[in-house]
């Protein structure tokens, strides 16, 4: 009965450890993203960009970028074709219209 209980404990220990070290990984490799809104201003609407490479902006009316390590380029036309325009690499919120029509977050 004894060995029992004890290996038990010593599998609920595994258990519980295995889960603290998976939940550290999910949270080391969160990537920055991009929250655009509809607006007016940072509400309404919301669609969150985190896809490593080019996505297609459809809602310009606000945006936040989180930077986690991963930069990003803006871009004016869509399909992340022509010069980007803007880089992100710092956290930034800006609660007005944009034009920037596709992103490409580099990973």
């Amino acid at each position: 009965m004894a060995s029992s209980s004890k290996n038990k404990k010593t599998l609920m220990v595994a258990v519980v450890a295995i889960a603290v070290v998976l939940m550290a990984n999910i949270n080391a490799v969160s990537g920055s993203y991009l929250t655009v809104w509809s607006g007016p201003g940072c509400n309404n609407l919301a669609v969150r960009y985190e896809t490593c490479g080019c996505s297609g902006i459809r809602l310009r009316g606000a945006y936040e970028f989180v930077y986690t390590g991963q930069s990003a380029l803006l871009y004016d036309l869509p399909y992340c074709l022509a010069n980007s325009t803007t880089t992100l690499s710092s956290n930034l919120t800006n609660c007005a219209r944009f034009s920037w029509r596709s992103i490409f977050i580099i990973c």
